[in-house]
């Protein structure tokens, strides 16, 4: 019937379109394994088209995205007969595309035979062909469009056959695209492989399970004199020889049990010279698979390995401290810290720090308390790259480094340094001895003034002082001269004060020690100190209970507390608080580090405190200098801490000072205890001397005024006096005089003879003789005409009516005479 031989024909049909949809694929894998991927969708459409008889042919891949088409072909047709617009690459917005993009859209296939009536139609490119039939499918991947085919204008309707055809060939031509794809993108990655492996600065190959070379780059020409060629193929052994291969064979195992390994590996290629290579197997894992080979890459290091063994010897044999670092950075790339990577023997013998002990620790493991400039310095080394070179001083190992560093490689830094303790150290000797030839360079300027003027300043002084008390003992109190005369006393002895000042800080004032008890001495001294003061100030004492004893002048402790009370004083605005304490102290080894100018031993220490205005440092690094004060014009004269120094300096003591501004200020004076036992008895006061009727003095002066007054004074108290104007009339009292002589009072600087040397000839003649000096010279310049030692009676002058009479009292009932004549 009809219906039969119509089906028989579909039939037929199909099968013969079945095997022309096969031979087609066929013919499409062969020609992909030949020809570009372009060329490939070429051929596709030129054979797609010309099954369904269509002239015009397009491709598009469908951007991952799903908004956007980019056309990879035409057909041939197309572009020879139909198309001229722009082609391969052109990127179309699937929102805004023709009516062909509907298939990505409504992710379905869109066929229109009357492509006029079409609507919603938005227009063509310039150039492209004018379409009135076509046929658009979309390709799927995992519910993905990921291409469209499209053919048109066959000269009659599109139909279902059609369709499945087209589809069916568009989703061959995907897979057989996806293919080239890969072995294109494979070919592209082996190739640049391939190029960089030749282009390396050593060797790089690749063996397979039974290390059989599968790729060698052209790097074993120059390394081993081989072709590529020549080792592709060849086992490991063939190529490197039985003795190399097995150096090798362990590191090859491990390699393909899956651990990549480096060594540096000694080669001999072509000669006895061994040369050294970095050699590096690195295990080739793939995905879900056993390891079956790995990769070599090797690297010539001969240059480098004789460098490092240059290297080694200088690292060895260096002077100086060598260390290598790496820097370590926070997450702003700011240096915090930085680690040891190498030390030589001359760090280990500089810091006293092994190699052990740092390498691979940072500095802060190390030496927590490294200071920071350290870090920074070298930080701006290795972010800069500009070398430095700086001196510093690390406190945590309490040494002095010379030190330069450069960064040799980035992220590193390398220091050099040299130990300049010693040198640091002898150069502060010589600072702190240059500040002490300055210093006793000033002292004797000052020394040299106070002593050029001393002797007859001070034999005028004495004359005021004694005439005014004098004259004060005979004047009415109630009458005016007697105010004149007090202001006459009171001049003198600021004066005579400002010449003890001068001597005491040139340490030419000459004392007489005793041994005392600050407590008892400080105490006597409080209402003074109070007056002084006024009454805004509050005057604190705290003595220490069993107080050390020290041994010095008492009329130097009076210096001290004055100078250091006064001091306070006038730097409290209005009310404050001043301390003076006491305690005992002891000084160990510790103590003495940290203090070196403080011996060992046990010190009395005085201290003196205010709460005033303080000072500060550039302050207190003049406040010991002569002449230099902070107070007013008048109000000071530069002398009373200068004046307190040397005496401390001169009763081998050390004072230190604690001041901030706006908080206070405290001197510490520390001074040596005595082991000696003290003579508490006090002097009794001048109008309970008993008479010196019956006790006959011959006084030796040769200043006029100075010998009239004392001669006045000690008559007054009732003393016969044999006035002598110098050594020759003092020496024909000696002997001539029929009477008894109790006391000898002699200038100790005198023309002809010395005071010392009229003493020695005097006691020939009168042995059982007493003897006080007086001078109005500074010590040294009696020491050095060796006329007094210690221990002998001696009247500083300017002294007063009271000093004189008390001084002769003390001579008259004292146990010694004159000293005995130096050896």
């Amino acid at each position: 019937s009809a219906d039969e031989v119509l089906a028989i024909t579909r039939d037929i049909s199909a099968g013969r379109r079945s095997a022309l949809l096969a031979a087609t694929r066929l013919h499409l894998l062969a020609f992909a394994a030949t020809h570009s991927l372009d060329e490939l969708l070429q051929e596709t459409l030129d054979r797609v088209g010309e099954l369904v008889n269509s002239p015009v042919g397009f491709y598009h891949f469908v951007e991952p995205d799903q908004k956007t088409l980019a056309l990879q072909a035409w057909s041939t047709l197309t572009l020879r007969d139909f198309c001229q617009a722009e082609g391969k690459g052109l990127h179309y917005d699937i929102e805004q595309a023709g009516v062909w993009a509907d298939c990505v859209r409504l992710r379905r296939p869109v066929m229109h035979n009357d492509f006029a009536a079409v609507p919603n139609q938005r227009g063509m490119p310039d150039g492209h062909a004018d379409v009135v039939r076509e046929l658009v499918v979309p390709i799927f991947r995992q519910d993905r469009v990921v291409a469209i085919l499209g053919v048109g204008n066959k000269p009659t309707n599109y139909g279902e056959e059609d369709l499945e055809l087209v589809t069916y060939l568009a989703d061959v031509a995907w897979e057989i695209t996806e293919r080239k794809r890969v072995e294109e993108a494979l070919h592209k990655e082996q190739q640049q492989i391939a190029a960089l492996a030749d282009n390396l600065p050593g060797i790089a190959a690749r063996v397979d399970g039974d290390l059989r070379y599968q790729y060698a780059s052209r790097g074993h020409v120059e390394a081993y004199g081989l072709q590529p060629d020549a080792i592709v193929g060849r086992t490991m052994r063939d190529v490197l020889g039985a003795e190399a291969f097995g150096r090798v064979e362990p590191y090859a195992r491990r390699a393909l049990a899956g651990e990549q390994v480096s060594w540096e590996n000694p080669v001999r290629p072509g000669g006895d010279q061994v040369g050294w290579r970095w050699t590096t197997f690195i295990p080739d894992r793939q995905a879900g698979a056993a390891i079956d080979g790995f990769f070599i890459l090797e690297i010539d290091i001969t240059a480098q390995h004789q460098a490092e063994e240059d290297y080694r010897t200088l690292f060895q044999s260096m002077l100086d401290g060598f260390a290598l670092h790496e820097i370590i950075l926070d997450a702003q790339g700011t240096p915090v810290d930085y680690r040891f990577l190498a030390v030589n023997p001359a760090f280990e013998r500089m810091t006293g720090l092994s190699a052990a002990q740092v390498i691979g620790k940072t500095i802060r493991e190390v030496l927590p308390n490294t200071e920071q400039e350290w870090i920074d310095r070298y930080g701006q080394v290795v972010l800069t790259g500009e070398p430095i070179e700086f001196k510093s001083y690390a406190q945590e190992l309490g040494r002095h480094y010379e030190v330069s560093a450069f960064r040799p490689v980035p992220g590193q830094f390398v220091s050099f340094f040299a130990d300049i303790t010693d040198r640091k150290h002898a150069e502060a000797e010589q600072v702190r001895l240059q500040e002490q030839l300055i210093q006793a360079q000033k002292m004797e300027m000052v020394g040299r003034l106070a002593g050029g003027v001393a002797h007859d300043f001070n034999n005028m002084l004495a004359a005021i002082l004694m005439r005014a008390e004098l004259a004060l003992m005979q004047t009415d109190a109630a009458s005016p001269m007697h105010r004149h005369l007090t202001e006459i006393l009171k001049t003198a002895e600021r004066s005579a004060a400002l010449t003890r000042q001068l001597l005491g800080y040139a340490r030419k004032q000459t004392i007489v020690p005793k041994v005392l008890n600050l407590n008892t001495l400080v105490n006597s001294m409080s209402t003074m100190l109070q007056r002084l003061i006024g009454e805004q100030i509050e005057l604190a004492w705290r003595p220490q209970a069993d107080l050390w004893p020290v041994k010095m002048d008492p009329s130097q402790v009076d210096q001290i507390l004055v100078n250091l009370v006064v001091n306070a004083r006038d730097a409290i605005d209005g009310a404050g608080r001043i301390i003076v304490e006491m305690a005992n102290l002891s000084v160990d080894e510790r103590y003495h580090s940290q203090w070196p100018e403080m011996a060992p031993g046990d010190y009395v220490m005085l201290a003196v405190s205010d709460n005033g205005r303080g000072m500060d440092a550039q302050t207190l690094s003049h406040i010991f200098e002569p002449f230099y004060t902070t107070k007013q014009h008048g109000k000071g004269t530069g002398l009373g801490l200068a004046t307190v120094y040397g005496i401390v300096q001169q009763n081998q003591g050390v004072i230190h000072v604690y001041s901030e501004p706006q908080v206070g200020t405290t001197f510490k004076i520390y001074l040596p205890h005595s082991a000696e036992v003290g003579d508490d008895e006090a002097l009794p006061p001048v109008d309970t001397l008993p008479s010196g009727e019956g006790i006959t003095v011959l006084l030796a002066e040769d200043e006029d005024v100075v010998r009239a007054m004392g001669v006045e004074i000690l008559e007054g108290f009732g003393y016969t006096v044999l006035e002598a104007g110098g050594p020759a009339a003092a020496l024909e009292y000696a002997g001539a005089y029929a009477g008894a002589i109790d006391l000898l009072v002699t200038d100790v600087i005198m023309p002809g003879l010395n005071g010392r040397e009229l003493v020695e000839r005097v006691i020939a003649l009168r042995p059982e003789i007493k003897v006080l000096y007086i001078s109005g010279y500074p010590a040294d310049f009696i020491s050095d005409r060796a006329v007094l030692e210690d221990g002998v009676n001696f009247l500083q002058k300017p002294f007063s009516l009271r000093s004189l009479a008390l001084k002769v009292h003390e001579a008259l009932n004292g146990n010694a005479h004159a000293p005995t004549a130096p050896g």
